[in-house]
C-alpha cells in the first residue's frame, strides 16, 4: 500500500513540475542569404605574441599558418603592417589567396603566408607585426582605418606580434 502512495505521489509531483500555461516557441531569427563569414586565422607561427631577440639576428620569419573561410567563393588577402600604430600606414607586404587555393572546409593549410623581417631594415627597439586578412578591402585609401578599412558586408581578421629587439649580442634560439 506504501508503494502505491508514493507512486501517486511521485507521479503527482511529476504532472505539477510541468508548465500550466502553453509558452510561446522562440524561433532564430532568418538566415540573411547575403551573411558573410568572417576569415579566421587558425594557426599562426610563432604562436606566441612576444618575441624577443638581439640585432645580430639576420631575421624573423612570421607566419599564418592556416586560415578558414567558409565562404568557397571569397578570394582573400592579406596586409602585413610593421608599427601601424606610430602612423605606418602602408602595408609592407600585400598577398592574394585565390578562392580555388582553398581546401575541404574553408581551411587553407599550410596557407603559404609569411613575413621577413630583417633589423637591418627596421632600428626600431619594439616592433609590433599585425597581418591582417580580409575578404573585402576597401579601395578608397582614405578610409578609416587607413589601408585596414572593409567593405560593407565583409569582414576581417588580425592577429599580432610584439617583437622586442636588444642589444647586438648572438641570437636567442
Amino acid at each position: 500500500m506504501r508503494s502505491l502512495a508514493a507512486l501517486t505521489l511521485v507521479l503527482c509531483a511529476s504532472f505539477l513540475c510541468g508548465c500550466l500555461v502553453p509558452q510561446p516557441l522562440e524561433e532564430e531569427p532568418p538566415v540573411d542569404p547575403f551573411a558573410n563569414a568572417a576569415p579566421r586565422i587558425v594557426q599562426r607561427s610563432p604562436a606566441g605574441s612576444v618575441i624577443r631577440t638581439q640585432r645580430g639576428c639576420e631575421r624573423v620569419v612570421l607566419s599564418l599558418d592556416a586560415i578558414e573561410d567558409l565562404d568557397p567563393e571569397d578570394d582573400l588577402e592579406v596586409r602585413w603592417f610593421i608599427n601601424y600604430e606610430q602612423g605606418r600606414w602602408d602595408p609592407v607586404r600585400v598577398n592574394s589567396i585565390r578562392a580555388e587555393n582553398r581546401f575541404q572546409d574553408g581551411i587553407l593549410f599550410p596557407s603559404r603566408d609569411s613575413l621577413h623581417v630583417s633589423f637591418d631594415q627596421y632600428r626600431d627597439p619594439t616592433l609590433v607585426v599585425e597581418a591582417v586578412v580580409s575578404d573585402g578591402f576597401d579601395d578608397d585609401p582614405d578610409k578609416e582605418p587607413i589601408q585596414r578599412a572593409v567593405r560593407q558586408r565583409r569582414a576581417y581578421a588580425e592577429v599580432a606580434w610584439t617583437i622586442l629587439v636588444e642589444g647586438t649580442q648572438e641570437c636567442i634560439p
